[in-house]
């Protein structure tokens, strides 16, 4: 974007390409920080309802809520992929790489995202059967 600024700008002759380019990474970034977020667990949650249930019941509520949560993203990476696909016609012009590559990124962070709640949810099973407690952030004690 700097070179976009300085071409516009000094040169007074803008370039097409910094603009779709940082677009590109952008919206890349952006959806692989979110995955990087869900492994790491550093996503806000809203736990109050949570928080009034008793210790015994959590874990269940927990696993219910990784099992909805897998199979909203399921659909999420299903309709990213049809984005996908159907967007591989089009071209970005000043870069000449397919739109769907654009639309990418929201099938496979998706898709890494649904493998990390199932390894969380598989996890959570393992301590349910153990029968180990769960802390007040959701973490298996």
């Amino acid at each position: 974007m700097s070179l976009q600024v300085f071409c516009r700008y000094v040169l007074v002759r803008p370039l097409l390409w910094p603009e779709e380019l940082s677009k590109f990474f952008f919206i890349w970034s952006v959806f692989f920080g979110a995955f990087v977020g869900v492994r790491r667990k550093q996503h806000i949650s809203v736990d109050v309802l949570v928080e009034k249930i008793p210790m015994r019941f959590k874990r269940f509520i927990y696993l219910a809520l990784n099992l909805l949560i897998i199979v909203i993203l399921g659909v999420c990476t299903y309709l990213g992929y049809t984005l996908f696909k159907f967007s591989l016609a089009s071209k970005l012009p000043a870069i000449n790489i397919p739109l769907g590559y654009l639309y990418l990124p929201v099938a496979i962070a998706f898709g890494l995202m649904i493998i990390s709640f199932l390894d969380t949810s598989l996890d959570l099973i393992k301590k349910i059967r153990s029968g180990s407690a769960i802390d007040e952030s959701g973490e298996s004690v």
